[in-house]
């Protein structure tokens, strides 16, 4: 089972946007039939470029590769390319002797026999396969991008995501009244009462809803945006 991804205050409102997205009714009501469907292809592509920074994704992406294009030259690009990296002795013996099953039990189909008289006399075969049966079946939905909420993390600062949200909104409804600077400050000292450097974690919400507009090619009310967040973020709080 491969490491989960750690959820936290910075990056929930993109690891969370499939819970967001659950929503469809009030979405849909809140952007129509359309927009929803643009904020779902946007909230896609984000998640995607997410994963693809993750180390997990990053370790089996010669997978990908080659699986996309399964010739017996693009295989041998792909084994050449693994040289260049550093492999744990763990993972490349079992990738050995993965290798030596695969080619000696299709050696021996192709010769005429069965493939229950095969792993009856092999039980190193038996183990192989039981030990794939359990973890392929994961790493291969990593690989086609399948997000399993069982493989979320939630982070110990997660809690702080509910008075950040809180002081969010009271940023978005007055964000004209003073300036920035001024306005973390007070958020920090009366709305929300605890230092949590609000300045730089709402930067990050108005660049990610700056880069949602643009996609929606639309303007988001502050109902939306404190919404949204809402919906990505509750599920998680319950883990």
């Amino acid at each position: 089972m491969a490491a989960p991804i750690t959820i936290n205050k910075s990056n929930y409102y993109v690891t969370g946007g499939m819970y967001a997205l659950g929503n469809v009714k009030k979405l849909k009501k809140m952007l129509g039939k359309d927009g929803f469907q643009q904020l779902f292809d946007f909230v896609t592509r984000e998640l995607i470029t997410y994963l693809k920074k993750w180390p997990h994704y990053k370790q089996n992406k010669w997978l990908m590769r080659f699986s996309n294009k399964p010739t017996k030259k693009s295989l041998i690009k792909v084994l050449k390319y693994e040289k260049d990296f550093k492999v744990e002795k763990g993972k490349y013996f079992i990738t050995e002797l993965s290798a030596i099953a695969f080619f000696d039990i299709l050696y021996r189909i192709e010769t005429g026999e069965e493939f229950s008289k095969i792993m009856s006399e092999n039980e190193w075969m038996n183990v192989l396969y039981k030990f794939y049966k359990k973890e392929m079946s994961d790493e291969a939905e990593k690989i086609q991008f399948t997000f399993d909420p069982t493989w979320l993390k939630v982070g110990k600062e997660f809690c702080d995501v509910p008075i950040l949200i809180k002081g969010y909104e009271y940023f978005l409804n007055h964000e004209n009244e003073m300036s920035n600077s001024k306005l973390y400050f007070y958020i920090e000292d009366e709305v929300i009462e605890k230092i949590l450097n609000v300045s730089t974690e709402y930067k990050k919400y108005k660049k990610f809803f700056n880069k949602m507009e643009i996609s929606l090619d639309t303007t988001l009310t502050n109902k939306f945006k404190i919404t949204y967040l809402k919906l990505c973020s509750e599920p998680l709080l319950s883990k």
